[in-house]
C-alpha cells in the first residue's frame, strides 16, 4: 500500500491548522450574514408607507401696480398698468381673473386732487405680454392726456394678496382705493434705449415622476431669449417680445411673453404664450418700453426653429447633454397648448409626481458586523496562503506493519 501524503496546496485542502481557524471564525460569519439577511428580508417585507400626493405651495394672488402707490412727477401721458399674478401654477385654484380696476381723480381728502372723484374717461386693455395663464394685466389707455399737477387713484375690490385655498378662491369684497399717484408738468415722448437681444440659449429639461422636486414629469426643450440689462429710462416698464414666421412681418401691437418658450408643452408649468407657433422658422425682437407707452426700436433679431428639436442650437444642447439628437417629441394626446387649468385636480395643479417614503435601510450594527467578520476571514486567508507558500512536498515515509515493514 502507498504511503498516504500530507495534505498541500497541489491538492486543493487547507493544512488542519487553516482549517481550525477557519472553523473558528465561520460561526462569526454565519450569525453576521443572518443578521443582515433578516434585516434585508424585513425590509422589503415590511409594507411601505402610502405615496403622498405631490401638492404646491397654497397659491396667492398678488397685486402690484404702476405707477406705484405714492408715486410724484408721473407723465400726464402715463398707461396706468394693475397685475394680478397667481403664477401658473396657481391659476386654477385662484378662479377667474379680476376685471379691470378703475381710476378716478382723488378726492379732496387725499391731498393734491380736487373734489369730485370723477372716472378717468378711457379703455382698460389686457396686455398680452405675460403667460396669460399667470397673470392678468390691465392696461389703461386714457382718452385724453392726464391733467397736470394732479392726484388719481385706482380702486378695486380686491385685497393687495389674496390666499387663493380660500372657498371660491378669491372673493371680491368692498371696492377700496389701493393706489394713488400724482402727475407732472407735461407728458414723456422719450424712446427707452435698450440694446436688444443680447443672445439666445437653449435648455434640455427633464423631470422624472418619482423627482423628489415635485415637477414631472416632463422632457422637453426650452428657448430663451437673454437681455444684456441695459435698458434705461426713468420710467422703464420692461419688455415686450414679439416674433414673425419666416417670410412674413411684425406686429408690434401683439408682443408675446415671457422671453421663453417649450416645446413639446408636456405639462401645464411650461412656458407659454398667448398664441400658438407652428412649425418653421421664427424671428424675435426684444424693445423695452416706458410707462407712456414710448418704445425703442432696436432690430437686434434672434432665430429659432419649431420643433424645438430641429433648432440648431438646440439641437447641440441635446447632444451636450447626451440625448439623441435625432430626437422627435410626441404631443401628449388631448393636450392644448393653451388650455385653461380649470380642470387641473385642485389638490395636485400641474403636479405629476408622487412622493413616498423608501423602505428602511438594515440596521449599521449588522453591516458593520458583517464587514468585520469578513476582514477577520481575509486576514487569517492571507495568513494560510503565505504558510502554504512555503511548504515543500516532503519524500514520503513508509508505515510499519503490513506490506510496509522491516522484513
Amino acid at each position: 500500500m502507498s504511503p498516504r501524503p500530507r495534505s498541500s496546496p497541489v491538492d486543493g485542502f487547507a493544512p488542519a491548522a487553516a482549517r481550525r481557524r477557519r472553523g473558528r471564525a465561520a460561526p462569526l460569519v454565519r450569525a453576521a450574514a443572518s443578521l443582515l439577511l433578516g434585516n434585508l428580508l424585513v425590509a422589503g417585507a415590511w409594507p411601505a408607507p402610502p405615496a403622498l400626493a405631490c401638492i404646491l405651495p397654497p397659491p396667492q394672488q398678488v397685486r402690484s401696480v404702476v405707477p406705484f402707490d405714492g408715486q410724484k412727477a408721473v407723465p400726464t401721458s402715463a398707461r396706468p398698468r394693475v397685475t394680478y399674478a397667481t403664477g401658473v401654477s396657481g391659476s386654477a385654484q385662484c378662479g377667474a381673473k379680476p376685471p379691470a380696476p378703475r381710476i378716478r381723480l382723488a378726492t379732496g381728502d387725499a391731498g393734491d386732487g380736487p373734489d369730485g372723484g370723477a372716472e378717468v374717461v378711457g379703455t382698460w386693455v389686457r396686455v398680452s405680454d405675460d403667460d396669460p395663464r399667470a397673470s392678468a394685466i390691465w392696461e389703461l389707455r386714457p382718452a385724453a392726456p392726464l391733467a397736470p399737477r394732479t392726484t388719481y387713484e385706482l380702486v378695486d375690490a380686491y385685497p393687495e394678496t389674496c390666499d387663493c385655498p380660500a372657498p371660491g378662491g378669491c372673493v371680491a369684497g368692498a371696492p377700496a382705493v389701493f393706489a394713488r399717484f400724482t402727475t407732472g408738468d407735461g407728458p414723456d415722448a422719450t424712446r427707452p434705449l435698450f440694446s436688444g437681444i443680447a443672445s439666445v440659449q437653449c435648455q434640455h429639461l427633464t423631470c422624472t415622476r418619482t423627482a423628489p422636486t415635485c415637477c414631472g414629469p416632463y422632457d422637453h426643450l426650452t428657448w430663451s431669449a437673454l437681455f444684456a440689462g441695459d435698458a434705461r429710462d426713468d420710467f422703464l416698464v420692461g419688455v415686450h417680445l414679439y416674433v414673425r414666421k419666416d417670410g412674413q412681418e411684425y406686429d408690434f401691437t401683439h408682443p408675446v411673453g415671457p422671453p421663453q418658450l417649450s416645446d413639446p408643452p408636456d405639462g401645464p408649468l411650461t412656458a407659454s404664450w398667448d398664441m400658438t407657433l407652428g412649425p418653421g422658422t421664427w424671428h424675435a425682437i426684444a424693445r423695452a418700453f416706458d410707462l407712456s407707452g414710448n418704445e425703442d426700436d432696436n432690430t437686434v433679431e434672434a432665430t429659432f426653429v419649431l420643433p424645438l428639436a430641429a433648432d440648431p442650437q438646440c439641437r447641440k444642447a441635446l447632444a451636450d447633454a447626451g440625448g439623441d439628437p435625432d430626437l422627435v417629441f410626441v404631443y401628449p394626446d388631448g393636450y392644448a397648448p393653451n388650455a385653461d387649468l380649470a380642470t387641473a385636480p385642485v389638490t395636485q395643479p400641474g403636479c405629476g409626481c408622487q412622493l413616498g417614503a423608501r423602505p428602511p435601510a438594515p440596521p449599521l450594527a449588522a453591516v458593520a458586523l458583517l464587514v468585520g467578520a469578513l476582514a477577520l476571514v481575509a486576514r487569517r486567508a492571507q495568513r494560510a496562503r503565505r504558510q502554504r507558500a512555503r511548504v515543500t512536498t516532503a519524500r514520503p515515509t513508509p508505515r510499519r506493519g503490513a506490506g510496509g515493514g522491516t522484513p
